[in-house]
């Protein structure tokens, strides 16, 4: 596999995950194959090249019980198998010495350009705000929202800058709830629509700690 891949590449950024929590839930092996695994491949072909491994995780390593959040040296321990299967894959990511690990938090971002992309965070929530005039929402969990142009740019400068490999949080400055995350999108989007408080599901959000990387 190695052998197929061009000298004039540099950098290997993995992007790919299953990222539906609730539907990972239950689905140990297929998480492991899809998140897990392809991380220790890339890791190895990186080795043999001599190339950047770039690998994305999440503040789902950690258990969110720390109202203080996590920095990069805090104790990984997932509570979902979604959670597992990315702590398992920042372990194999390791394995290559140039490896930057970017632990982020609750994505959003543009539409995608392709015919193929899915409704991204902000998108849902503005079609179910338009179309059923109300929607719930949890407010028992807590992260960072990400905007992921920012995020790429951050990426960017840690590569272009030849920072230390290793782990870094990087999300957005400020905190908040699944509610007020939603609320604020229906604001700011001047619809006519009621955005109600839930109690999340049976595993907490956890929240990745401000960090020097952040942004």
């Amino acid at each position: 596999m190695a052998g197929a891949i061009t000298s004039d590449i540099d950098v290997i950024v993995n992007a790919a995950a299953m990222t539906d929590i609730d539907d990972v839930e239950g689905k140990l092996d297929e998480a492991m194959k899809v998140n897990a695994r392809p991380a220790a491949a890339l890791a190895d072909i990186c080795n043999v090249l001599g190339m950047t491994y770039v690998h994305f995780s999440s503040e789902h390593v950690f258990p969110g019980r720390d109202n203080h959040g996590y920095d990069e040296r805090g104790k990984t321990e997932p509570l979902s198998v979604y959670g597992n299967s990315k702590a398992q894959a920042e372990k194999f990511a390791a394995d290559n010495d140039r490896t930057y690990v970017i632990r982020t938090s609750r994505l959003f971002g543009d539409p995608g350009a392709s015919a193929h992309a899915q409704p991204g965070l902000v998108q849902q929530i503005k079609e179910q705000a338009a179309t059923q005039g109300s929607l719930n929402a949890v407010h028992d969990e807590v992260a960072a929202p990400t905007y992921v142009k920012d995020l790429a740019k951050a990426v960017r400068a840690l590569i272009d800058g030849k920072k230390p490999y290793g782990v870094y949080h990087i999300v957005n400055a400020g905190y908040a709830t699944w509610y007020q995350f939603a609320a604020k999108v229906v604001e700011l989007a001047k619809l006519n629509a009621t955005v109600t408080r839930s109690r999340g599901a049976k595993c907490r959000l956890s929240r990745p700690g401000r960090a020097t990387a952040c942004l």
